[in-house]
């Protein structure tokens, strides 16, 4: 959790409260029979912010520009995660932006450009060695 003031918000518009939050379980399960060890990390992402005049982006130049027609923010964010490692293999399993039209519309990361909407993602590695 973070507080910030600003002496002008006309020259540096940020939130006042900004919270990033990491919950999450892990556990090792032990195969007797391989003696293999999996590590399992299950837990969710949250992210939130005060309401704050949110810079604008304008594409032509790709820069971000100061805005004062909307603020945006006081949207709770939440991801929902599985990550697991087994030797040298790993995947993860991510359920972003779960919360997605639970509270309204109103999600925004820069004027007019919206967070993404829910969605799933996930990946694996395996190292190999040299």
């Amino acid at each position: 959790m973070a507080y910030q003031a600003v002496s002008n918000g006309r020259i540096l518009s940020l939130p006042t409260f900004l919270w990033n939050s990491s919950t999450y379980l892990t556990h090792m399960i032990h195969f007797r029979s391989t003696g293999g060890q999996l590590l399992t990390m299950i837990g969710f992402d949250v992210k939130y912010n005060t309401k704050y005049y949110a810079d604008a982006y304008m594409p032509p130049l790709a820069t971000f520009y100061q805005q004062r027609q909307k603020k945006l923010g006081n949207y709770p964010y939440v991801d929902i995660f599985l990550n697991v490692k087994l030797k040298r293999f790993r995947f993860f399993l991510t359920f972003e932006h779960v919360n997605s039209d639970w509270i309204g519309k109103d999600y925004f990361t820069a004027l007019h450009y919206p967070m993404n909407k829910r969605y799933i993602k996930f990946g694996m590695s395996w190292t190999f060695y040299d």
